[in-house]
């Protein structure tokens, strides 16, 4: 039986990592048996990062497009297999949409605007000693304000982010182009 290594239910999901929760429900709609062992701790982690999953024979894999990748390889494909080439590269995009564009902005949302950083904060680290939370938590938010910055859909504005999110999902869902040759939806 696979190991899925995750982080913690949260806000009413099983994890609180987008990338965890797609790993999770691949296998559990695959049908893939797997015991979900929860962590905090990332460094016992091949690359350092959640998720990661443990075969039977020990061998540790990590990125929830890879695993899911190699379970379709060895396992077979029952959840995309019968898609047609057009199908495929739909779902393709539309998966590169919320990993690549909107995820984003879910950091965003959760680790630097106000409002929803209290939120992540009581439901993260409201348990941690005081000194962690006073040290540890800023590095942790200053580190993603600079990966942030680096981002081409976020700016760490609110306004940058909404219009970011337009912009994305207005770009998935069949725009038309006007005059100018901008995208209106």
């Amino acid at each position: 039986m696979i190991k899925l290594h995750q982080f913690g239910p949260a806000w009413g999901l099983t994890t609180t990592s987008p990338f965890c929760q797609k790993l999770e429900t691949y296998l559990r709609m695959a049908g893939v048996p797997h015991q979900v062992v929860r962590e905090r701790d990332t460094r016992r982690a091949p690359k350092g990062k959640l998720p990661y999953i443990e075969e039977q024979d020990g061998r540790l894999l990590a990125d929830s497009g890879f695993i899911i990748a190699h379970l379709k390889v060895t396992q077979g494909d029952p959840l995309d297999g019968w898609l047609s080439p057009e199908q495929a590269a739909q779902a393709h995009a539309a998966r590169r949409l919320l990993e690549d564009s909107l995820y984003w902005v879910g950091v965003y949302a959760r680790w630097i605007d106000p409002i929803g950083w209290k939120g992540t904060e009581a439901a993260l680290f409201a348990k941690l000693p005081w000194f962690l939370r006073a040290t540890v938590v800023p590095l942790i938010r200053r580190g993603l304000r600079r990966t942030l910055a680096g981002t081409t859909r976020t700016r760490s504005t609110r306004s940058a982010a909404r219009t970011s999110t337009r912009s994305a999902t207005c770009s998935a869902t069949s725009p038309t182009s006007s005059a100018s040759g901008r995208v209106r939806c």
